[in-house]
């Protein structure tokens, strides 16, 4: 009594496999670890950065801020930031981010040097890809001469980032290339002391210089100049190099 009889003629319905269920269950425990781990991520940087009155962040918005288009709504920064996010959390490297270098030169003062793309208005950090079987190490100090005409014993190594930081490059910014098949780069970040004299620094060490014209800024500025999809690694590379600059 209390139990529906199977209509005649239909087989009767065989109770579900508990297999699809403690996957979905597991898939569930895995997904609400990751948001954790996420947010937790997201809300230690937020909190680490400048906040909106340092004088490298007026006049941004709070999405300007976060390389995010209107205001910064945390799904919103969080999505877009799944790159940095997945490298931070040791997830699997994927294959289709460049190997690259990005230099931060401090001179004694503190401040950093921040360049200009030849034929351009975008500012950026020394950078450059890592050839096959190159270390980074290597590949740092080839591209220190070849951008800005600086020899090894020139400069010193303050500290490096723990993990290689990912982003994507917007589909009309990358160059068309043949038997490629990368969407962004993944970089690791060296902060450099400035042992010599400005003098020093030469753009036209190559035929086609990267940079025309440089200049010494403030430690956070390069996070409010930055090209918008470059934001987040900024942001993220500085805050982790920072106490590296204030021990030496």
């Amino acid at each position: 009594r209390g139990h529906a009889s199977p209509v005649s003629g239909d087989a009767p319905r065989r109770p579900p496999s508990p297999r699809p269920c403690l996957a979905r269950n597991l898939s569930s425990q895995r997904r609400r670890v990751r948001v954790r781990h996420v947010l937790a991520f997201t809300s230690s940087v937020r909190m680490a950065l400048p906040g909106p009155h340092h004088p490298d962040m007026r006049g941004l918005a709070s999405g300007q801020r976060w390389g995010v288009r209107g205001t910064c709504a945390p799904h919103t920064f969080v999505k877009q930031s799944l790159p940095l996010i997945e490298t931070t959390l040791g997830v699997r490297e994927r294959n289709w981010y460049r190997p690259n270098i990005a230099v931060i030169l401090a001179d004694h003062q503190d401040r950093v040097l921040l360049a200009r793309r030849s034929g351009s208005d975008n500012w950026q950090f020394p950078q450059g890809g890592v050839a096959s079987g190159e270390s980074p190490e290597d590949a740092l100090y080839r591209e220190l001469m070849e951008e800005v005409g600086l020899a090894k014993h020139s400069v010193k190594i303050l500290g490096s980032t723990a993990r290689w930081l990912k982003y994507r490059v917007p589909e009309r910014y990358r160059r068309p290339a043949k038997h490629t098949s990368f969407v962004g780069q993944k970089q690791k970040w060296y902060l450099l002391r400035f042992l010599g004299d400005s003098s020093e620094i030469r753009l036209d060490r190559e035929e086609s210089p990267e940079f025309d014209c440089w200049r010494w800024v403030s430690y956070w500025y390069p996070v409010r100049c930055i090209v918008d999809f470059k934001r987040r690694v900024y942001a993220a590379a500085l805050l982790e190099l920072a106490p590296c600059l204030s021990s030496h």
